[in-house]
């Protein structure tokens, strides 16, 4: 790691949080934590597509963490073989804290120890709106960093003027930023005014980022949205759609033209724990502390204590916590599950290729979705409605309840 008294991203010149992502909504996962190193396999060869890989950091003493990614990498890239990765994230809730010298050896190890296997990935990073400076962004481009997640909060230390005026600032540096992929994060449950979240979107929406996420929409699969912020949020909605959006799920809002929406439009979203992405980059390699990631049909958690991390990359094994795979008998209600955060519908053939008892009380899931007016029936498929997005928790919820 290089040692360097340089100033911090967050002491550049600052006008004063990618792929996070939906969290995952899927069927069951049989799974087992493991307190010695896991014994399965990790191999690449049989499978084709692409790779996703992120670092995750917890916390703001970064650096213990960051010096242990050179061992990380290099256990997967024995594995890696010509698999392409696709995009790189640089991901945690205190990256302002990064030193521009530390950002550049990220970036060089990435690419050192991949090699061909990364010479064409995107790279991402994830920071907070009140932290972000034209000095900041200029590296971050410099470093070929072409995606960018931004999380918009309320700060309670600012007058409602005064922190218009800092996101106004924050909008109007990433407009002349260069960069191709940015993600507007927003997480509903932060404000306790909600004029203040009206005005947020608004502005958001003038600015027309490619994605704007949502969260703490129905926190929980049967916590009820506040009525204020539900309106807030159906407003939102029918502004974005006419303005061309469309909505993902019940969280995330793609532009005309923009990456997830051509996906979409050629039946090729995928959903995972890391995000909505392409169906072919179905595997993640996270790194990092308490970091979730896939292998192909294994997920899998990492050790979230810096010293069972720490000690598991020093005897060379991988330093998971928790592993599991997807039953092979939930594999038609995890197509169901996909088809309704990636395009907002169920169909008739999804639910005829299922066994008998599965189709029974799926049927009845969706009879009384149809009841509430969550879903719309029409002649091929049942279609989300806006009531339904708002609930779609409680709906996937009730899919993972589904017997087998």
């Amino acid at each position: 790691m290089p040692q360097e008294t340089a100033p911090s991203l967050a002491a550049i010149p600052v006008n004063s949080n990618l792929p996070h992502s939906p969290e995952r909504c899927s069927s069951r996962i049989e799974s087992s934590p493991t307190e010695s190193a896991p014994t399965y396999p990790i191999n690449f060869d049989s499978q084709s597509g692409t790779i996703g890989l992120s670092f995750a950091i917890r916390g703001s003493d970064y650096r213990s963490q960051l010096e242990l990614l050179p061992q990380e990498l290099a256990l997967y890239n024995k594995e890696l073989k010509d698999q392409a990765v696709e995009q790189v994230w640089l991901l945690g809730d205190q990256l302002h804290n990064i030193i521009p010298a530390d950002l550049t050896w990220f970036c060089y190890q990435v690419g050192s120890q991949l090699h061909d296997n990364a010479k064409d990935a995107i790279y991402g990073f994830e920071i907070d709106h009140k932290y972000i400076s034209a000095d900041g962004l200029a590296l971050l481009h410099g470093l070929h960093f072409r995606r960018l997640k931004i999380r918009f909060g309320h700060s309670p230390a600012l007058d409602e003027g005064g922190w218009m005026q800092q996101v106004d600032q924050t909008i109007s540096l990433l407009d002349n930023a260069g960069f191709s992929d940015l993600i507007c994060q927003v997480n509903v449950a932060e404000f306790a005014c909600p004029d203040a979240l009206n005005r947020l979107l608004l502005s958001l929406q003038l600015y027309n980022p490619q994605h704007i996420e949502i969260a703490g929409i129905g926190k929980t699969s049967t916590e009820s949205t506040p009525p204020d912020i539900r309106k807030i949020y159906l407003n939102l909605l029918k502004r974005a759609q006419q303005r061309g959006y469309q909505v993902l799920g019940n969280q995330v809002l793609v532009a005309p033209g923009s990456r997830l929406q051509q996906l979409q439009q050629h039946h090729q979203l995928h959903f995972a724990p890391w995000g909505y992405s392409s169906s072919q980059l179905k595997r993640w390699l996270a790194l990092g502390l308490a970091a979730e990631g896939s292998t192909g049909d294994l997920f899998y958690r990492n050790c979230s204590k810096l010293d069972c991390y720490r000690n598991r990359l020093g005897e060379g094994v991988y330093p998971h916590h928790w592993h599991g795979q997807l039953p092979e008998q939930q594999a038609g209600t995890e197509n169901i599950v996909q088809s309704l955060l990636c395009y907002g519908e169920l169909n008739n053939q999804q639910l005829a290729q299922l066994p008998e008892h599965n189709r029974k009380q799926i049927s009845a899931l969706i009879n009384h979705a149809c009841d509430r007016l969550w879903l719309e029936p029409n002649q091929k498929c049942w279609q989300l409605t806006t009531s339904g997005r708002i609930e779609l928790r409680q709906l996937l919820s009730g899919l993972q309840q589904v017997h087998h």
